[in-house]
């Protein structure tokens, strides 16, 4: 099976990555569907605000804000992150 590569010049604007860190220093990254989002929401907040919810209902945590990060996609295999829609 073999495993789609995202380039990030096709994706910015239409996804943001947010990495989050557990307590383990585990790192999980996430690709947020900025399509979903209101117009009068911030894309950055929104986008932590989003990852940070599917996370921590996939993993039974409650991580908050100060343990994440977000900027525009880096090129990935799909493998490396997950889709947030």
């Amino acid at each position: 099976m073999t495993c789609k590569f995202w380039n990030s010049l096709d994706v910015i604007g239409k996804y943001m990555e947010v990495i989050i860190r557990d307590e383990n220093d585990n790192e999980f990254v996430y690709w947020v569907n900025l399509q979903k989002k209101h117009e009068d929401k911030n894309e950055y907040d929104w986008s932590i605000n989003e990852a940070l919810s599917f996370h921590n209902k996939e993993n039974k945590t409650s991580l908050k804000e100060n343990d994440t990060t977000a900027g525009d996609p880096f090129s990935r295999y799909e493998s490396e992150f997950t889709f947030v829609n």
